[in-house]
């Protein structure tokens, strides 16, 4: 009975083995850059107006950015945090990381593109900014 078994487990092992030959895993498309459609975000984002810190557009444009990225297939981590501005008012901050990875890339280095989504109370060349 202890060589039948024996059999038994060696054949069920060549079986699965023989099974998963020729299957690659599945693994989920990236997005792809598409100069058009980076243009058509950087509208819907200007179109928040100016995001400064504290501001509606900027926590509008935050969940937006948020759900953007989480439709593409990423994973998002929303950091949060305060600094003051100029004043030494205290502002709320977000870093929004959206992390693209697969089966197949998860092993290997990552690339970190970073940008702001917020704008300045004022423009470099503004005389009058109180």
């Amino acid at each position: 009975m202890k060589i039948f078994s024996k059999y038994i487990v060696i054949g069920a092992g060549i079986l699965c083995l023989f099974c998963s030959c020729g299957k690659k895993p599945q693994v989920e498309a990236r997005p792809s850059f598409n100069a058009d459609s980076a243009y058509t975000f950087i509208e819907a984002q200007m179109a928040f107006g100016p995001r400064v810190p504290n501001s509606a557009a900027h926590s509008a444009c935050a969940v937006w950015l948020i759900q953007q990225l989480r439709a593409y297939g990423a994973e998002v981590e929303l950091q949060k945090g305060q600094m003051p501005d100029y004043r030494g008012n205290m502002q709320q901050i977000y870093n929004i990381i959206g992390h693209f990875y697969t089966l197949e890339t998860a092993s290997r280095p990552r690339i970190l593109l970073g940008a702001h989504y917020d704008t300045r109370p004022w423009c470099d060349e503004e005389e009058d900014y109180e």
